[in-house]
């Protein structure tokens, strides 16, 4: 297939430069290259004509990313979104209880490794802008880990939205979708390589066993976090390592202004405490964010108080406390937060009392205190671990 490197560079640049994609269908068609025709059918709406033409060139246009088309969960979803000519959309997900009832060619390849580093190489990857990964459920456990080395290798420039994992978590709040599984059974791997070979990236989520719990045993790793257009950065754990919260903590995010981290329980691999976030507290990686989410943490009511000195606090609009252990004391510990009266506030499902949640209902800007657990000292747990 004919390819203008310069022109795609320009759209990965601009993706929303419709006037240079109706160039680049131009050049293709003056190659005779099926894609042309795909990109205009595609800009001009006409949805029946491009899927009979990308029927009728299936081999120009998919070729071996024909055989992931549907996932291969049970589900049977259709795997990419087409959008002016190129995939923009992918979500691959594999679970090897049925991934067999799925029909592929004999000698097929389908793991999933395999069929994103086709979708990297492809030219109809080339503008892959959305990547999702709700799971790689092998025979002992749930990996993500090759799909980072196979991202890390290959690299995506025009990605701007990542999610690895996205399943009901069995034990706990914190997924989507109606796959479920237990989040300690999977593992993340060596992320580290993420932040050079996605430069363009705005959101990411992760959402993974990320304490070596898994059956996998490895350590996941997040490494030396520097990026320049990252947005949004949430991780959803039942266990973070302590290599992982100093890796957030110690983050260079110019850009960032969402972050939500979940802690968990040391018995799933947690680690750290609220010493370990010090350099997040002091906010110099992180000048513009506004919403900040310590979560799920055995450690809520240090964090309260830490935030009350915190100079991070002063640029938050809001803050979250969500499914950990925040008792009375650390929600009184709130009420000295330096600019309450401009926060929204979400302390829900941690043990805080409604007499001390009316306290800060009273002098914040917005209180989401709902769900509260009723267990007391040393029974308290946080909310998501197994």
């Amino acid at each position: 297939m004919a390819r203008d490197q310069a022109l795609e560079a320009k759209l990965i640049d601009n993706p929303s430069d419709h006037a240079a994609y109706l160039v680049y269908a131009d050049w293709l068609q003056s190659k005779g290259d099926p894609r042309g025709e795909l990109i205009k059918l595609q800009h001009e709406g006409k949805a029946d004509e491009a899927q009979s033409l990308l029927e009728e060139h299936e081999e120009a246009f998919l070729g071996p990313l024909v055989n992931y088309e549907t996932s291969f969960d049970g589900f049977e979803e259709k795997a990419f979104d087409w959008s002016r000519g190129f995939i923009k959309k992918a979500t691959l997900s594999y679970d090897n209880n049925t991934a067999d009832d799925v029909e592929v060619d004999d000698g097929v390849e389908i793991a999933l490794e395999t069929g994103l580093e086709t979708l990297l190489t492809h030219p109809s990857g080339a503008l892959l802008e959305e990547l999702e990964i709700p799971i790689n459920m092998l025979d002992d456990g749930g990996y993500f880990g090759p799909l980072v080395s196979t991202l890390t290798k290959h690299g995506a420039p025009a990605l701007r939205r990542l999610r690895i994992g996205k399943f009901s978590c069995c034990g706990g709040p914190g997924g989507e979708g109606d796959y479920e599984y237990e989040i300690s059974w999977t593992g993340l791997g060596d992320a580290s390589g993420l932040w050079k070979a996605l430069p363009r990236l705005e959101k990411l989520v992760i959402q993974s066993g990320m304490g070596g719990s898994s059956a996998q045993g490895e350590p996941d790793v997040l490494g030396t976090i520097e990026h320049a257009n990252l947005k949004h950065f949430e991780v959803i754990t039942g266990g973070l390592s302590l290599d992982c919260v100093k890796s957030i903590a110690n983050a260079k995010l110019p850009n960032l202004e969402k972050l939500i981290v979940w802690f968990g329980n040391d018995n799933y691999g947690a680690g750290g405490g609220v010493d370990d976030l010090q350099p997040l507290f002091e906010g110099k990686g992180f000048p513009k964010l506004k919403h900040l989410g310590l979560c799920n943490a055995e450690f809520s009511n240090d964090i309260a108080r830490a935030l009350a000195k915190a100079p991070i606090v002063n640029q938050l609009e809001s803050v979250s406390l969500q499914y950990g252990t925040l008792d009375d004391d650390g929600a009184r510990a709130l009420l000295n937060l330096p600019n309450l009266s401009k926060l929204k506030i979400n302390i829900a499902d941690n043990y805080v009392s409604e007499e001390v949640a009316e306290q800060l209902r009273a002098k914040c800007a917005g209180l989401d205190s709902s769900d509260q657990k009723t267990e007391r000292g040393d029974d308290r747990y946080v909310s998501l671990s197994e």
